[in-house]
């Protein structure tokens, strides 16, 4: 019987939490209740976003980027960083960029809707 890699154990695992059951590798899940399986986020995609964060402090200060930071600074700042992902450059961590600026916007999303709202309205 030939051994399973851990990929294909982690595909066979089931889940559970209140109310939810989730079957990894079935294609479809249903989750009910407030559990998050923060365990399912790829540590390199984490390591790689915290980096870009201690990156930023390093430079411009911890958390600079709260201080009302343009929305369209940020969305400017993510496309450029795909333009260059897109045709191969390699001068910097572009798909960490990004994740950095869809981070960005998910916090002023939550905590400065007023400013997200302002670029919505300037964008129509």
């Amino acid at each position: 019987m030939k051994k399973k890699t851990l990929h294909q154990s982690l595909k066979d695992q089931t889940y559970y939490g209140p109310n939810k059951k989730i079957t990894v590798g079935k294609g479809t899940a249903t989750r009910r209740g407030s559990r998050l399986l923060y365990s399912t986020i790829p540590w390199e995609s984490l390591e790689s976003i915290a980096k870009r964060f201690t990156d930023g402090a390093e430079i411009h200060g911890i958390n600079n980027w709260k201080d009302n930071m343009p929305i369209h600074v940020i969305i400017d700042h993510m496309i450029e960083h795909l333009k260059k992902w897109s045709l191969g450059d390699t001068s910097d961590d572009h798909l960490s960029a990004i994740a950095w600026g869809s981070c960005a916007l998910i916090w002023y999303s939550i905590h400065k809707p007023e400013m997200v709202e302002e670029y919505r309205k300037r964008c129509a």
